[in-house]
């Protein structure tokens, strides 16, 4: 009955789009893509909206239509990042809008490149290639200091792939990371975001990466979410459940899914931010676990939270002023 209700409701979105052109500025195909999941698909977790035209979600919104107090807050998030030791990337999950300052910088992403390795470990789970109740073993080898709680076990004991996948995503376990990439193989990984027309640079396990790239990550997971599967839900739920949320939560409005990672002076971070029109911010910095890093990342998200509103308001408004041809 609810794929049903899901088939009516894309044969609706795809009707609507078929019969009616707007002018505006276009948006890439992954965004349509995203934005017909999004109006046809309905969520557990997620506030039902009632769009008020295909224009609001296939179209992206102009900058010359933006109010001056949406020019003044976008100008406002980037003034954050007048300095070199920090960079960020927000993106609008629906159409596509972006926010950005030296997004295409590359840095160590440190544990950030789990969340590529978890949605691979998933998809191939999703095709009958993985069996996630497989058990691997850990052994001295894959020994890591820092987070996680499978550096206390005994070597020997063995663990699920399913186990290790939570492990990493909510409690960035260094070594179930180790012992998961010992099965994947980074190669492996590489290959299959390079066939999605994604590069993933793996100078160790972990690699680089840019906020660009962070948000990449983070669209294809949310599109893998729409998809509806137990293991794309379970993903995100436990990114909803990772480890080290105050870094970014400043209030209960929305859910939010995030992958941190923190190494010596670096600490970034990957969040899907659950609000009625969802967006992605990532943001990596070289200012270490410090108060100054907490400020920063709060501070962005407040600032992109009452911009994404604010967008949506004056987006939905300049929407309602195009009179749709009919071809």
């Amino acid at each position: 009955m609810e794929i049903k209700k899901a088939l009516i409701l894309l044969f609706g979105v795809l009707f609507l789009c078929a019969c009616f052109t707007y002018k505006g500025e276009e948006v890439g195909q992954g965004s349509h893509v995203l934005a017909t999941l999004y109006k046809s698909v309905n969520h557990d977790d997620e506030r039902e909206t009632n769009t008020s035209s295909a224009c609001a979600l296939l179209s992206s919104f102009p900058e010359d239509k933006f109010s001056e107090q949406l020019k003044t807050m976008k100008v406002e998030i980037i003034d954050l990042y007048n300095t070199n030791k920090a960079a960020f990337t927000y993106e609008n999950l629906i159409d596509g809008y972006t926010i950005s300052k030296n997004g295409d910088r590359e840095d160590y992403a440190a544990s950030v490149n789990k969340l590529p390795a978890a949605v691979y470990a998933y998809r191939q789970a999703d095709n009958g290639k993985l069996d996630l109740n497989k058990e691997l073993v850990y052994e001295p080898r894959h020994y890591h200091n820092g987070a996680g709680i499978v550096k206390n076990s005994a070597f020997g004991t063995k663990y699920k792939i399913s186990e290790l996948l939570e492990y990493i995503i909510r409690y960035s376990d260094n070594a179930a990371y180790d012992i998961l990439v010992d099965e994947l193989k980074t190669d492996n990984i590489r290959e299959y975001w390079i066939n999605l027309g994604y590069d993933i640079i793996y100078n160790d396990n972990f690699g680089n990466m840019s906020p660009n790239a962070g948000s990449l990550y983070a669209k294809e997971i949310y599109k893998y979410y729409l998809d509806g599967s137990y293991n794309a839900k379970k993903l995100v739920s436990d990114m909803k459940n990772s480890a080290d949320m105050d870094t970014i939560k400043f209030d209960d409005s929305y859910q939010v899914g995030h992958k941190y990672g923190s190494f010596e002076e670096h600490y970034n971070d990957v969040a899907i931010v659950f609000a009625e029109y969802p967006y992605s911010i990532t943001i990596m910095s070289t200012m270490g676990d410090t108060v100054y890093k907490d400020q920063l990342f709060l501070k962005t998200h407040k600032l992109l939270q009452q911009f994404n509103n604010q967008y949506w308001i004056e987006k939905q408004n300049y929407c309602k002023t195009i009179k749709p041809s009919i071809n």
